[in-house]
This record gives structure tokens, sequence and C-alpha cells, in this order.
């Protein structure tokens, strides 16, 4: 499953960006050439999940086994939870945030750093929620091969969203 949420994770940047590129919404000074072979490579990305995701026999996702147990399970719940919160946040108040931690920052910035700078912060929060929805079907579930990269990644990623 996890291939599966990679790819989707991939083809939802090559899109969110690429779209950028196609209505020219990028911040001034932004280099379109770069933003379009980052597309380019997020949709290798998503081909390369997508078919070791079907060469896996296309396991579906099983919504009722997607809730955390085990011995970890309140304290991700509550590290996830507190990145939700940074993650809605970044992800769709950016402006607003950035302003609430760091008052007049932003405006400092001329248009063009400003604009980057609220596009990478955006993107940041898109990923914080991406990461949120792969934990949830992965965590905690020591039985997993990978059970401690994933939960050195879930504690790595809170220890940023800490002010």
């Amino acid at each position: 499953m996890l291939t599966l949420f990679n790819a989707l994770y991939w083809l939802f940047f090559a899109v969110s960006d690429g779209s950028m590129v196609v209505l020219g919404t990028l911040p001034p000074n932004f280099p379109k050439d770069s933003i379009a072979g980052n597309c380019f490579l997020f949709l290798i990305m998503a081909s390369v999940n997508f078919n070791a995701w079907v060469g896996a026999g296309s396991p579906k996702p099983d919504f009722g086994k997607m809730k955390p147990g085990g011995p970890l399970a309140t304290p991700l719940m509550v590290m996830m939870f507190n990145l939700l919160g940074f993650g809605v946040g970044c992800a769709f108040f950016t402006e607003h945030f950035v302003d609430q931690f760091n008052p007049g920052l932003l405006s400092k910035f001329n248009p063009g750093a400003r604009g980057a700078i609220i596009l990478m912060v955006g993107n940041a929060g898109k990923m914080m929620l991406f990461n949120i929805l792969v934990s949830i079907d992965r965590f905690p579930n020591p039985s997993t091969h990978c059970f401690i990269s994933q939960l050195v990644t879930v504690v790595h990623t809170s220890r940023y969203t800490r002010r």
C-alpha cells in the first residue's frame, strides 16, 4: 500500500506544481523550466511507485485497519495531531501561518522571494498532511519491516513543527 500512497503523493505534486507552470501563477522570477523539470521527475517517481504497486498485486487499502494500535499508538497519534495543525496551517493558510510566528517577516521580502517562501511553506504543509495519511495506514505496527525507519521519520518531522 505504501507504493500506492507514494504514487499518489508524487502525482499530486506533479499536478499541483505543474498547474502553476501551465496557468502562469508561479511567483515572479521563479524558473519555469526548473519547476517543469521537477514535475517531470515527480511523474517518473509516481510511475515507478505505481508500477511497484501493480507488481505487488495491486493490494487495495483496508480502511477498517487504518487505525493505530499497539503500545506506541497514543504518542504517535498525539504527534500526528500536532503535525496536522502545522500541516493545515502551512498548506491552506500559509501567509497567516508564517505571520503568526514571525510577524511582518513576509513584508520584508521582494515579491519574488515572498512568493517562493509561500510556495515552499505551502508545499511543506501538503507534505505534512500526506505524511499523516501514510502514517495512519502504517503506524504503529511493529511487525512491519520498516517500523523503526517510519518511527524515526514521524519523530524527526514533528521536531521541526515545534516553535
